[in-house]
């Protein structure tokens, strides 16, 4: 039997914040997805044979962590806290008005973001701040799963006049290397297991994914859920 689930974000932002989901057995069949802007409101009608792919565990392995860090370091910065991921409609992906037509304006990619921290000459005030990478998922024209890093993006406060081009070069630089020589290398492991699976359908949903009936209440800026429904 499908499931239909509706989550009510508190935001800030569409489809983030603490999420209250209400999950429900339906006899309606198909898939059906919903967003509400007004009432920051997402709706899914969930088909039957779903298999859930939660994003955020297993990005805040020990390996993992250690090999940001690595790189983090290396670029002079820290990490503050732990990796965060939410789903996000394209149109709002800060980098959008570069390439608008890369994706549908309700396409939805996962943020993977987390804080940093850089120490700074005496004469310029620290950094604190957050990176995000922007990931998206696809089926490919035989159903299989595919997976992109799609981009990434950095915002900031402190420093001064005299440290912020320097800071913005850095990152810039060190973001894209990373974007290429460990995002996607990750992302490309992490759909291993579902390779040469054909899929008939691919969403994305917040936080966990549960289908447990009733309410729960959730964070969907801590993790979102790949939803996949095989071929049969």
């Amino acid at each position: 039997m499908s499931l239909m689930s509706k989550y009510v974000f508190t935001g800030p932002g569409l489809l983030r914040g603490i999420d209250t989901a209400f999950n429900m057995s339906s006899t309606q069949q198909g898939f059906l997805e919903i967003i509400s802007g007004a009432s920051n409101m997402l709706t899914l009608l969930r088909p039957d044979g779903e298999i859930t792919v939660e994003i955020g565990p297993q990005l805040n392995t020990a390996s993992v962590l250690q090999q940001i860090d690595s790189q983090l370091k290396a670029a002079g910065a820290s990490r503050t806290s732990s990796i965060r991921a939410s789903m996000i409609p394209w149109f709002e992906v800060p980098y959008f008005s570069q390439t608008p037509a890369s994706h549908k304006p309700l396409d939805m990619l996962i943020d993977v973001n987390f804080d940093f921290f850089i120490e700074t000459p005496w004469y310029c005030s620290n950094f604190n701040g957050t990176i995000s990478f922007f990931l998206f998922f696809a089926l490919d024209s035989k159903g299989h799963l595919q997976a992109r890093a799609d981009g990434d993006w950095f915002q900031y406060s402190g420093g001064g006049l005299i440290c912020t081009g320097a800071i913005d070069s850095m990152l810039t630089s060190a973001l894209n290397k990373a974007r290429t020589n460990f995002v996607q290398p990750l992302l490309d492991k992490l759909i291993t297991p579902a390779a040469g699976i054909p899929f008939s359908l691919i969403y994305i949903m917040p936080s966990n994914g549960s289908r447990t009936l009733g309410v729960q209440i959730q964070n969907a800026t801590l993790a979102a859920t790949l939803g996949l429904v095989p071929k049969v």
